[in-house]
């Protein structure tokens, strides 16, 4: 009679060591938001969800808040960087939580112009993570499934190599964004040692990267990107990851 809660002990203990044996994000934490959901978006589409409906309650009244979901101000500070959304807990114990990332929630118009979805994360939880793509100002988490949901935001800064002084080599998950600060004193420029290069910041005449400028680049796959700047040369390493979101058709 006590096999089945023994088993429920176990697999707790097995998520939470797979919790904790995850990477944890490279940049630093530099917004925390705690959120609440009190219902789920019953109304549901293909993905298991319909961040829709959030989406114009907030557009008709921001008091709606925490209704059917919860609407974060992304900080600029946060752009390229890593999500976590931990501690979850609601009534039905799945921990299901998502989050769509916009550019522009758009107008109340039911075929959704103006709306500008840069990424999608819906992998049913429990928790959620992936990348914020430069630009996003929303975010609206949201679940198909839960009730009384509570939830940690938690927003990280983008991994930023300085070219001057390094270390050029970096291990990032898949779906990172990585940035190179121009710290030389001088134009400076990052590119990508293969006959067609997936990232280079200099490909014309002029295109150098100025003097505290920063470019950026996002790797959606997983491999070896040995690359060359103006200092030297490094490495960035892919490894299983998020991946770089699903934006909006």
């Amino acid at each position: 009679m006590k096999r089945p809660l023994i088993a429920g002990i176990l697999l707790g203990l097995l998520a939470l060591t797979a919790q904790s044996a995850a990477a944890a994000p490279l940049g630093d934490e530099v917004q925390t938001v705690a959120g609440s959901i009190a219902a789920p978006t019953r109304f549901t589409d293909g993905e298991g969800g319909f961040p829709g409906l959030g989406r114009r309650l907030y557009l008709v009244n921001p008091a709606t808040n925490g209704t059917v979901m919860y609407v974060i101000d992304v900080d600029e500070a946060s752009w390229g960087g890593q999500f976590v959304i931990d501690t979850v807990t609601d009534a039905t114990g799945s921990g299901d939580i998502d989050v769509y990332l916009y550019e522009d929630l758009g107008g109340l118009d039911t075929g959704g112009t103006g709306v500008v979805t840069l990424a999608e994360y819906d992998t049913g939880g429990p928790g959620e993570t992936g990348f914020i793509p430069p630009g996003t100002k929303k975010a609206i988490v949201f679940t198909a499934n839960a009730v009384q949901s509570t939830f940690v935001y938690h927003g990280f800064s983008m991994p930023t190599i300085s070219i001057a002084s390094g270390p050029l080599d970096l291990t990032v998950p898949a779906g990172a964004f990585v940035g190179w600060r121009n710290d030389t004193g001088d134009y400076s420029f990052v590119r990508h040692n293969a006959t067609n290069p997936k990232f280079n910041s200099s490909p014309g005449p002029g295109t150098g990267i100025r003097v505290g400028e920063v470019f950026t680049h996002q790797f959606d796959t997983t491999g070896v990107f040995p690359y060359t700047t103006s200092t030297g040369t490094g490495t960035i390493t892919v490894v299983s990851g998020p991946g770089p979101g699903t934006p909006a058709g």
